[in-house]
């Protein structure tokens, strides 16, 4: 981890979150205020997401990170899905994660691979905050929840209510995805 952060200069710190398994975020340089940037990632090694598949966890994490408030939603997965015994429940959950729950699905070879993506992505993740907020406009613009506030929001998300349960039923039917379940009447 130490060679990623010295060849992409970035800081990476390691902790819990409510939510995901990474987000980016922004530091104030003068008030030293963390920011979360609009993006976040789930990452799961092929045999976990066999197993995740299998017992409707990865359903649930993908409608928390859905619920999550962040708009660029990714999902990582780590190896190769035509080793694993379920390969094609894998494909499937892959491609259904991509099309109908619009998440950037991004398959890497292994940890060492997902490091250097994660160092790709945070160049691309700053080019496109620095092409949208120019420095000398930042003021004010409020785009970006600050870090507390994202997580006292992402903590809840477990709680299901009854409309949450109904669109879980609704999902067991084919071809039913998270975005038409929880659509709006």
């Amino acid at each position: 981890m130490d060679s990623i952060c010295s060849q992409f200069k970035i800081q990476i710190e390691v902790g819990r979150l409510p939510v995901g398994d990474g987000i980016w975020i922004a530091r104030h340089k003068q008030l030293h205020t963390e920011y979360v940037l609009d993006f976040i990632v789930e990452q799961k090694k092929v045999d976990d997401l066999r197993c995740s598949v299998r017992d409707n966890r990865y359903r649930d994490q993908k409608l928390r990170l859905m619920r999550s408030g962040l708009k660029k939603l990714i999902c990582v997965v780590e190896g190769d899905p035509n080793s694993s015994e379920a390969a094609e429940s894998i494909k499937t959950a892959r491609l259904t994660t991509e099309i109908l729950g619009g998440f950037y699905v991004l398959r890497t070879s292994g940890l060492a691979d997902t490091l250097r993506k994660y160092g790709y992505l945070t160049q691309a993740i700053t080019k496109y905050y620095e092409s949208q907020l120019p420095e000398d406009k930042c003021e004010n613009t409020h785009v970006c929840p600050p870090f507390n506030e994202f997580i006292k929001r992402c903590e809840g998300l477990d709680k299901m209510t009854v409309s949450d349960v109904f669109a879980i039923q609704f999902m067991q039917q084919r071809r039913v995805e998270s975005p038409v379940a929880w659509a709006p009447p």
